[in-house]
């Protein structure tokens, strides 16, 4: 029981990062390249999935309720600050349109 809570303490912190960048990769990928199929709507939307997504993961830690209470209001901010620069990012690097 303590290897599986030692690696649930690694491991679903990872997938709460890891999980909703790849979804907005995609995401951005599908709607930006090779036909510019997107709205502010669908931006929006793809990004309350993905931070959705990464919920689950935080819930799924291994820990009290109030700590995944905490991490999980945390966790908001942070993940909207990180996808907000990434997708900034991503469609001047990978599509070629910078602002």
């Amino acid at each position: 029981m303590q290897t599986s809570k030692k690696i649930g303490l690694i491991l679903y912190p990872i997938l709460a990062l890891v999980i909703p960048i790849c979804v907005e990769s995609v995401y951005l990928y599908h709607t930006r390249l090779p036909v510019r199929s997107f709205t502010e709507t669908t931006d929006d939307l793809s990004a309350v999935l993905s931070i959705a997504l990464g919920y689950v993961f935080v819930f799924f830690i291994p820990s009290s309720l109030r700590a995944r209470v905490a991490i999980g209001l945390l966790y908001l901010p942070i993940m909207v600050g990180i996808l907000l620069f990434y997708a900034l990012w991503f469609v001047c690097f990978v599509c070629g349109d910078c602002l």
